[in-house]
């Protein structure tokens, strides 16, 4: 069973380029990004890894994992 750590997002949404270092942080210290809400971020812990994260603007509500 794959554990599920969720984490506060930082508050500065618009910020794009903070959230990508963060996410990427995060899978270096074996938290990879599984889901992300309006205040928490969730992730399926792992191995460690370098991931990097890049973030698309839309305005669709509903967005497909390409995994």
């Amino acid at each position: 069973m794959t554990k599920m750590v969720r984490k506060i997002r930082p508050t500065n949404y618009w910020r794009i380029g903070e959230h990508e270092s963060w996410f990427s942080d995060m899978s270096l210290q074996g938290l990879h990004l599984h889901k992300m809400g309006t205040n928490l971020a969730h992730f399926k812990k792992g191995d460690p890894k370098r991931i990097e994260y890049r973030i698309e603007v839309t305005d669709r509500k509903l967005i497909t994992n390409a995994n």
